[in-house]
């Protein structure tokens, strides 16, 4: 039987909408299509259905260039569309979603990358007309239209190289632009892994030697999480200027720090999600949630305090989600899309204001969250409160330590002689 979503929401060259279409008859997959006043039912000759939907969409596209006799002859014939040569960017891009089983939001991630380097590599400008929507999309067909041929390893040594000397000689500015090199670059060489080049050769001719082929990524420590907020200063203030104006703002706030969701996951969590009686909100796949990562899915130990609030909100509850929103979910987007994208940006307003002055407060929520876990329990505890797949993860982005380690053996120097003493409120800056 074919797929149950909706085919209308994509265009007949997409491989998508053909995978909709395509169904089981007997041990095989056929196509129906209508065209130019004819109505055929073709035998696919495949047991697979995405192998099925990938000739259905080629099948298609014949019939748009060549009509129904000649495509019925080649297809016949084991005909199938010829390697494309000149590939652009964008047609890459459009392959690796095509014909690779990512996520559509996770390549668009990727994508942002590459078309970064790209850009600045060919000097694409990215000036101020390229952030307004119509700007935008020029600049964006421009960077698509460049040969993918033309990226090769010398312009991607060359960008990271000029990326980090506009830093200049500030070695804070420095580091950070070196950090955000390695990742651009990191992103963008994940389009051309071995599974994706296993899934898309087939059907492309691909430049040789491809993309960052042999192309490292330097180890950039990254920047180990500092508190700069009293937690418990900071729950008080929301309980009472969040919890009556703002609820479903308080709502995130508690769900990200006492419970260290992602934004996605508080975004989407249903009410389903709690085990009242267990203590516990319970992380897994919806019909609207993908989680990160199978380490994503998890149970997640709270406060019976913060139950019994969320139980008393249950009791009033307008709809299948935690945090009400007017913005309906949508599974299918290829980027961030946040049911509740007005609250969670008045939210991070809100805590800017209470000294959260990073450039996501919100989730500095979740590492606070994460490194009082640590504390307490240990790294194994806060790995999987926070659904890490490695501890490596939790201990390197989310945790700072919170008891100082000191040798303890201090008092000894009771009663040394002190070699200069201040006077009160001359301390050093920094005391």
């Amino acid at each position: 039987m074919p797929a149950q979503s909706d085919p209308g929401r994509f265009a007949k060259t997409d491989l998508r909408y053909w995978k909709n279409k395509v169904f089981l008859l007997g041990s095989t997959y056929w196509v129906q299509i209508q065209f130019s006043g004819q109505r055929k039912k073709i035998n696919l000759n495949h047991a697979n259905v995405e192998q099925a939907a990938a000739k259905a969409r080629d099948l298609y596209r014949s019939l748009l260039s060549n009509g129904w006799e000649e495509t019925l002859c080649r297809f016949k014939a084991g005909y199938t569309e010829p390697k494309k040569t000149a590939l652009t960017i964008g047609e890459y891009v459009e392959a690796v979603k095509e014909k690779t089983g990512l996520r559509s939001q996770t390549i668009e991630g990727y994508a942002k990358a590459l078309r970064k380097i790209v850009a600045d590599s060919v000097g694409l400008a990215r000036d101020k007309a390229k952030y307004h929507p119509s700007g935008r999309e020029k600049w964006r067909a421009k960077v698509n239209a460049v040969a993918l041929s033309s990226l090769t390893n010398q312009r991607i040594e060359d960008w990271r190289f000029g990326f980090v000397k506009r830093a200049g000689s500030d070695p804070i500015k420095e580091k950070r632009a070196r950090r955000s090199a390695e990742a651009f670059i990191r992103r963008a060489r994940a389009l051309f892994g071995k599974k994706v080049i296993e899934a898309i050769s087939q059907s492309l001719k691909l430049p040789d030697p491809l993309p960052f082929a042999g192309i490292k990524v330097e180890k950039t420590k990254p920047p180990r999480y500092r508190s700069t907020f009293d937690l418990i200063a900071v729950a008080a203030a929301a309980s009472q200027e969040l919890s009556k104006e703002h609820p479903m703002q308080y709502r995130i706030f508690l769900l990200a720090a006492m419970a260290g969701l992602r934004r996605h996951e508080a975004d989407l969590l249903p009410w389903s999600a709690f085990r009242w009686n267990q203590g516990k909100i319970r992380v897994e796949r919806t019909r609207f949630f993908r989680p990160k990562t199978d380490d994503s899915e998890r149970d997640i130990e709270v406060d019976p305090e913060l139950m019994e609030l969320f139980l008393s909100y249950y009791a009033e509850r307008k709809g299948e989600f935690v945090i009400e929103s007017d913005v309906a979910p949508n599974p299918g987007a290829n980027y961030d899309h946040y049911r509740c994208w007005t609250h969670f940006q008045h939210l991070i307003e809100w805590l800017r204001g209470k000294g959260l002055t990073s450039k996501t407060p919100l989730h500095d929520l979740r590492k606070e969250y994460g490194s009082q876990i640590c504390d307490r329990y240990g790294i194994y505890a806060a790995q999987i409160a926070l659904g890490h797949s490695d501890p490596a993860i939790t201990s390197s982005h989310y945790l700072e330590k919170k008891k100082p380690a000191v040798l303890g053996v201090g008092h000894v120097l009771i009663g040394e002689p002190k070699l200069v003493a201040l006077p009160p409120g001359s301390a050093p800056a920094g005391v």
